[in-house]
């Protein structure tokens, strides 16, 4: 489906697919342009591709079992990523994909419960609503002196990031 390189690979790769058609489109035809052209229309092609290119076909029932797996841990290293990046052919299950993001923590109960509605309705052959979270939606109850914020980092001494998608743990003030 997808390629994944960890590390510092994955940049030099890029670096390497940008730069060195450039190189030698500027050696060959003798021209400074094409140092910034080629990298240009290589990065404009990528983008295309990405919003025209090919989209994988799944029935709700396929997506039920990824998003199964994604629910249960059983999913590989790469699965969840590919289940809410790649493009899917139908619309609709598209439109539920982009919204899953919420999904990439599920710590808490409601969270995984939610999930487990929408697995259901996808095995009836429904595609149910996602609901999406606001820029900074407080997912806990600052009862215990903690509340997790999503989209920024927290910028105090005591906070740590939990996961990639930066979900913090900031103390609540107050």
């Amino acid at each position: 489906m997808a390629i994944h390189i960890q590390g510092g690979g994955g940049c030099f790769v890029v670096i390497l697919i940008l730069v060195v058609p450039a190189i030698l489109a500027a050696t060959i035809f003798h021209s400074v342009w094409l140092l910034v052209g080629v990298p240009a229309g290589l990065i404009v092609l990528w983008a295309a591709l990405g919003k025209w290119g090919p989209r994988r076909k799944v029935t709700p029932a396929q997506f039920a079992d990824e998003l199964e797996q994604h629910l249960l841990g059983t999913g590989g290293k790469w699965d969840w990523d590919d289940t809410t990046s790649i493009a899917i052919a139908d619309e609709n299950l598209d439109k539920l994909r982009c919204k899953l993001s919420k999904f990439d923590l599920l710590a808490l109960p409601e969270r995984r419960d939610e999930l487990a509605g929408i697995i259901a309705a996808l095995r009836r052959g429904e595609i149910p609503e996602v609901s999406q979270l606001a820029v900074n939606p407080v997912l806990t109850k600052c009862s215990d002196r903690w509340t997790a914020l999503r989209g920024i980092r927290a910028r105090r001494d005591r906070s740590r990031i939990v996961n990639h998608h930066e979900v913090a743990l900031v103390q609540c003030t107050g």
